[in-house]
């Protein structure tokens, strides 16, 4: 229900974001609403756990290996960017999500 519909990678992937962000779940972020969230994590920090407990919580059992894979995945790449404070890291991470999840 809570994917309405929608299994892929990006989609997914975004709705895990919000989890990691402590956001209402969505598997389709606006910009504005990415910006948002990305101010959220550099002040209060990146909590991917949070996610983990969300797929435990919400996905079907036969998916949740899988689920917690390409979120793994993900938070290998994202994390020291999505937490930096570094000049133009808010723009680097925002290119990241528009790759990665749903941003439009």
């Amino acid at each position: 229900k809570i994917t309405g519909g929608n299994s892929d990678d990006g989609s997914l992937l975004t709705l895990f974001f919000c989890a990691a962000a402590h956001a209402a779940p969505k598997t389709l972020l606006t910009e504005k609403s990415a910006n948002t969230l990305l101010r959220k994590i550099q002040k209060a920090g990146f909590k991917p756990e949070a996610a983990y407990l969300f797929i435990a919580d919400h996905a079907p059992a036969a998916y949740q290996s899988d689920y917690a894979q390409l979120w793994t995945h993900f938070v290998e790449e994202a994390s020291g960017l999505l937490q930096s404070d570094a000049v133009g890291a808010t723009n680097d991470a925002l290119a990241l999500l528009r790759r990665e999840c749903n941003v439009k």
